[in-house]
């Protein structure tokens, strides 16, 4: 048997002794799996629209939406990224990962495009609009979430809700 939490440990550091202390104790395992108190929202939009469009039928085009909107951009930033490993002297292997999916990439967005979407669309032309409607809600969603960690690491910050010293000091570690 084992003791799984599914929110945080504890709220605090005196609350976490004493939880690991009654583990111990009972000699069982213990893990923590779901662990997003100092997540910000804007970390999980995309996750929870996401999650959102797959739960209700009725929203399954914006689901394929924000799929058409992630296999649009994944070879683009796969070169980008390949192009980066080489000037930067990475690893070959490094830079094989990514220039071997350029290629499946681009003929996965055009199976996505004329396969599922065009075959959506042709069996019921009203899903368009849904489908534009998930796309663009992916991009925005990324978008923030991209804005919001290129801001917090440009000012040398955590894009925690806290940073993790707050949370556990080092000078004071978790035992």
């Amino acid at each position: 048997k084992a003791i799984l939490c599914e929110k945080p440990l504890a709220m605090n550091v005196p609350e976490g002794r004493e939880m690991v202390a009654a583990v111990e104790k009972a000699g069982v395992p213990n893990m923590v799996w779901y662990n997003y108190r100092r997540v910000p929202a804007v970390t999980l939009a995309t996750v929870n629209f996401m999650s959102l469009c797959g739960l209700h039928r009725a929203h399954m085009p914006m689901l394929v939406g924000m799929f058409t909107a992630a296999e649009i951009t994944t070879a683009p930033s796969a070169r980008r990224m390949a192009s980066a490993l080489e000037r930067l002297g990475a690893d070959p292997a490094c830079v094989t990962f990514y220039t071997e999916h350029i290629e499946a990439d681009a003929v996965h967005e055009l199976v996505l495009r004329h396969d599922v979407v065009g075959d959506m669309i042709a069996a019921d032309p009203r899903c368009a609009s849904d489908i534009v409607f998930g796309a663009e809600a992916a991009e925005f969603l990324e978008g923030r979430l991209a804005h919001h960690l290129l801001e917090n690491w440009s000012k040398g910050s955590t894009t925690l809700r806290a940073s993790l010293d707050e949370i556990a000091p080092v000078d004071q570690p978790v035992s």
